[in-house]
């Protein structure tokens, strides 16, 4: 009996959605574009984002002067959204934003914009245009709504961009001292000091520079290398703080003595 029963509950089940599919098969194929809106909008508020999508591809040109353009606008970029279609729904909400910047879903649509982009900024080891793309968009959202109450959430995902930023820019000088790549590493070594100032890895990446510096003097031409040491010097007084108080200090004390005894037999 409960084996009949429940045969019986998934034919009417099938029955429904099969039922459910040929009606929206009808309306889709329907000219009747206000009907087709109708249910566009119903779809919308049950999430049926596919659906309402293929519906509002067949009305957006007859609703595009009318009253009701602004929502058929934010109902097709969010339709995308919600699919996790971030590229296409990022720009619907800045077409969007970008026709009725003063509309109704005008907040709206400038942060699910912003928000796209932070969605798909790529991981540290691909290049980051998207990340600063999505910085600059989230802090485009905060000077245009600075009292809307997602800019303490928009400050969080800048905040975590940049962090990335600071990982991308530091994982590539490592690379380049890796590399022994003297000259490039103590060239983005010294600029991501400079463009971090506060990051936790500072006296490490200062030390590498300094290191960087000597090894890159070592091994220069006899006509290099005073410049060289004296710029080894150089950059130790600069960066003494960095130093001071850390794990490095006392390694990069040797650097600094080393180099300078190099620069008196050299004179």
């Amino acid at each position: 009996m409960r084996l009949i029963l429940k045969n019986i509950a998934f034919s009417v089940f099938v029955l429904i959605i099969f039922s459910s599919c040929s009606e929206f098969q009808k309306i889709l194929k329907s000219d009747d574009i206000n009907l087709k809106y109708a249910t566009a909008r119903e779809l919308f508020d049950k999430e049926e984002y596919q659906k309402v999508i293929l519906l509002l591809e067949d009305i957006l040109p007859y609703y595009r002067v009318s009253s009701d353009a602004e929502l058929i606008a934010y109902m097709y970029a969010y339709c995308h959204f919600g699919l996790g279609n971030n590229l296409v729904a990022a720009q619907r909400f800045k077409l969007l934003y970008e026709t009725y910047p003063y509309g109704k879903y005008a907040e709206q649509a400038l942060f699910n914009y912003a928000y796209c982009t932070y969605l798909e900024s790529p991981p540290i080891y691909l290049d980051q245009s998207s990340t600063k793309t999505a910085i600059e968009a989230l802090q485009f959202f905060i000077n245009r709504f600075p009292s809307s109450d997602k800019v303490e959430e928009c400050n969080k995902y800048i905040d975590e961009l940049y962090k990335k930023l600071e990982q991308k820019d530091i994982s590539v000088a490592r690379l380049y001292y890796k590399l022994e790549d003297y000259r490039a590493a103590i060239w983005t070594l010294t600029k991501v000091i400079e463009d971090y100032p506060t990051t936790e890895e500072k006296p490490e990446l200062a030390y590498l520079a300094l290191d960087a510096h000597y090894k890159l003097a070592v091994n220069s031409i006899e006509s290099k290398k005073t410049d060289r040491f004296q710029e080894t010097i150089a950059f130790y007084q600069n960066h003494k703080s960095d130093f001071e108080n850390t794990k490095y200090a006392q390694q990069a004390l040797n650097i600094l003595n080393n180099a300078s005894e190099q620069l008196k037999k050299l004179k």
